[in-house]
């Protein structure tokens, strides 16, 4: 649970009365901070909120309508080498996940089917891109997604996919960490 008085200001600790369970911060190569996705959970589901747009210092519910979406973990981007490994995953708990472990891990904002929506510019310098694909349909279009969106950038024989079939239905590289490390303890 996340304590709603260090909430910035504008983000709502209840969505559609779902509470507020996790505030990924969106920060730029520089470290600053360009926006959040809140994932808001209650027992009838989960739902994501971004909040992108900054007036007066009070953050407000949407994306920046001038351009794309910038990518989260980008700030991890400024202290590796070209030669670095980057994962790709869906979602931000994913990404977390794999930064806990000490590797540099990227996903995109608004899900699966927002890839066309993102700046994969920032990984073009990188020759080392694997995408590491959840175990649904949602998995799937990630991944067609973001293979087009990185040819676009000359990664057309550099990517490594790998889907973890042999989870569940919908596991993702955090049920493999929590399969694999039982004393793994988050993020």
């Amino acid at each position: 649970m996340i304590a709603t008085e260090t909430l910035p200001e504008g983000i709502s600790s209840i969505v559609d009365g779902k509470q507020l369970l996790l505030l990924s911060k969106y920060r730029n190569l520089s470290g600053d901070i360009v926006g959040y996705v809140g994932r808001y959970d209650s027992e009838s589901g989960k739902t994501y909120r971004p909040y992108f747009k900054n007036e007066n210092d009070v953050w407000k519910m949407g994306y920046l309508e001038d351009g794309k979406r910038p990518l989260y973990g980008l700030w991890q981007l400024s202290d590796v080498d070209d030669d670095e490994t980057i994962y790709l995953v869906e979602g931000e708990k994913c990404a977390d996940a794999l930064i806990s472990l000490g590797l540099v891990a990227i996903t995109i904002p608004g899900g699966a089917q927002s890839s066309s929506e993102a700046d994969f510019g920032p990984l073009s310098r990188f020759d080392n891109i694997v995408i590491l694909m959840d175990n649904d349909e949602s998995g799937d279009k990630f991944c067609v997604g973001v293979v087009r969106e990185l040819r676009k950038f000359g990664h057309d024989q550099s990517v490594l996919i790998a889907k973890f079939s042999f989870l569940d239905e919908k596991g993702d590289v955090v049920d493999l960490i929590q399969q694999e490390l039982p004393d793994w303890d988050g993020y």
